[in-house]
Formats: C-alpha cells, structure tokens, sequence
C-alpha cells in the first residue's frame, strides 16, 4: 500500500512517473488506486526499444530501454530468437514494491538459493564495462555496437535472460575479433554547374 509520502517526489515525477503512468484512474471511475491486470505488459509499454515485433536490429542503431526484446529474446544481430523462461509478471521478481528493485528472494524461490543477483551479474556486467570502452565501437563493428546497446539497456546485466545475453556476449566478442570496419566515406559536394 502506497502513502501520500511514498508519492512521487521531483525526481521520479521530472521522468513522467506518477502513479497514473500505471495505474490510470480515469479509466477505472470511482477507483483512485486501479490494480493492474498484465503488469509484464503495462511495464513494456514503456520499457522496450521500439522495435516491431520480432524485428532484428541495424546495425549501428543504438537500442533503448530493451528489457521487451530481452525478454523476447529478439532483436540481437547474429543471435537466434531465444524468449526468455524469466518473461513473467515483472512484479514476480521485482518485489520491493513502488521500488522495482529485483529481490533475492524472487530468484531463491526458483532456484533455491544456487546464486545471488550479484554473482549471476558479474560476468555480463564485466563485458559491458569491456565493450563500452571500445574506442570506435559504433563506426568500427556497427553490429557489436547495437548488440552491446540492446544488453546494455535491457539494464538487468544478463539476468532478464541468461541464455540470450550468453549469445549476445558471444556475438559482440566474435565481431570484436574481426578487424574494424572501414569508416563511411561521405559523399562529396555536387559540384556546382
């Protein structure tokens, strides 16, 4: 149960978060806290990259808010579709609450207590710091670039969807292995007659 004092403060609400971002009152009269039917699917209204359903990437578009195609396991450049067994109501892992923040406890009920968040994070957590520090990654491997884009703002290091981000570390790390792609060449001025 949320309180007036859990309501949002300046900086939630400069985003556009309130409580009707979620919970639209005004569809629901008479009811000023609606519960939510598909909470996985009100969350990827917003948390998705804009992708048609389905849909590969270019290369070189850099991805936003990907957890939806994380989930999906869609959208990776070289990485077979894989959904993912975590594509569940969001709010089954993100206990905290208005918080969102995931709990060790969600994951201890699948998998019984086998790893922590932190551990399961490590690795893909290490490769994103790896790739973003790839001087030229957007101009010189396009494909590794939105790759590393899509894991990177799916914002769960891997853990929406070990499998897929496995694949799409594995991709990102082939791509890298292969020389840099020659700069654009921009076309030259039409001359004048």
């Amino acid at each position: 149960d949320q309180t007036w004092s859990d309501l949002p403060d300046s900086v939630t609400a400069k985003y556009g978060i309130t409580c009707v971002a979620c919970h639209a009152p005004h569809e629901t009269p008479g009811d000023e806290n609606p519960a939510i039917e598909d909470v996985g699917a009100l969350c990827k209204e917003c948390h998705n990259a804009e992708l048609l359903a389905g849909e590969t990437a270019e290369p070189g578009q850099t991805l936003r808010h990907s957890l939806s195609e994380m989930m999906a396991g869609v959208a990776a450049i070289g990485v077979d579709p894989m959904p993912s067994k975590h594509d569940i109501d969001c709010n089954t892992c993100h206990l905290e609450g208005h918080q969102f923040a995931p709990a060790q406890s969600a994951c201890d009920g699948c998998h019984g207590g086998a790893a922590t968040i932190e551990d399961a994070t490590v690795e893909v957590s290490a490769k994103l710091e790896e790739y973003g520090a790839v001087e030229g990654l957007a101009d010189g491997w396009p494909a590794a670039y939105t790759n590393y884009t899509l894991l990177m703002n799916d914002g769960s290091n891997g853990v929406h969807n070990p499998s897929y981000a496995a694949a799409i570390v594995a991709a990102i790390d082939a791509a890298l292995a292969e020389p840099a792609a020659a700069p654009a060449e921009e076309a030259a001025p039409a001359e004048e007659a």
